[in-house]
């Protein structure tokens, strides 16, 4: 994933051996050029500014931090723009979170998996970083295609929220509107 702050982009690795959030400028005076800067943080690990799979990173609005969702430690972690660890939010053990996206003090979390492996993966919903809802597409709205939850986001339109939500494997989009005031 990838996300700017400041005149750089964060790039996290989490598929590599390595598992760095890597930062690069781009130029675009002539040719457009990628310059990777030197700084660097996380790597391959179990210490507090390590991480096991750094999957989603995300810039929470009005905020100079990365939240950076740690999938097998089911951790959004939080981070410094110069790579210094803050806290952590822990999700629910044994969901897979993917990616954070930020509204009006809510939060909306996609999950690969969650704890019970024998239903589709959940979306979490959180307020002031406390978990306040869990939708299970799969099971609770009949999406099928809903077994694995990759990205999330949230919007507002009037008084209403919607969630729209990429599955993966097979692949599938949802827009979920809120359906109570």
């Amino acid at each position: 994933d990838v996300e700017y702050l400041d005149g750089l982009y964060y790039v996290t690795t989490g598929y590599s051996q390595l598992d760095f959030v890597l930062t690069a400028r781009l130029h675009l005076t002539g040719s457009f050029r990628a310059i990777w800067n030197d700084l660097a943080f996380g790597g391959k690990g179990t210490g507090p500014s390590q991480f096991q799979t750094a999957h989603g990173i995300t810039v929470p609005p009005g905020k100079k931090r990365l939240d950076i969702a740690d999938r097998p430690r089911s951790e959004i972690r939080r981070f410094t723009r110069y790579g210094h660890y803050l806290s952590s939010v822990k999700m629910p053990m044994g969901s897979l979170p993917c990616d954070i996206d930020y509204l009006d003090g809510y939060a909306v979390v996609a999950s690969l998996d969650g704890p019970d492996r024998s239903k589709g993966a959940p979306i979490y919903i959180l307020e002031d970083d406390k978990l306040v809802s869990t939708i299970m597409p799969k099971e609770d709205l009949g999406l099928q295609n809903f077994l694995h939850n990759h990205n999330a986001v949230l919007r507002k339109m009037g008084n209403k929220f919607y969630i729209i939500v990429q599955a993966w494997n097979p692949g599938d989009f949802a827009i979920l509107e809120q359906v109570t005031e």
